[in-house]
């Protein structure tokens, strides 16, 4: 049995990590959450164990200045690692 881990954004903060990521993103937060949730159907579908991990704006503003990188999808999916890993130590 697999782990599917999905990236979440709350739908107050969807529109500011939207403005920093762009095009790799669904146009809406709703849009994004039809795309999470068509994902998850076919994992739970499967067999597989879901783990939504919510990415919190400002955290991740605080993640990429600390790191002296600009805030795009590839440093989000850089930090996106690092909270399935704590994930992952919290659920063994």
């Amino acid at each position: 049995m697999a782990v599917l881990f999905v990236l979440t954004f709350s739908e107050k903060e969807y529109d500011s990590f939207k403005r920093l990521i762009g095009a790799n993103l669904a146009y809406t937060c709703r849009e994004w959450a039809k795309l999470i949730n068509n994902e998850v159907t076919e994992a739970k579908r499967c067999g597989d164990t879901v783990a939504k991990i919510q990415v919190k704006y400002d955290e991740f503003i605080g993640y990429c200045k600390a790191n002296g990188q600009d805030a795009d999808s590839q440093v989000l999916l850089s930090f996106f690692e690092i909270k399935k890993t704590e994930w992952q130590a919290k659920h063994p």
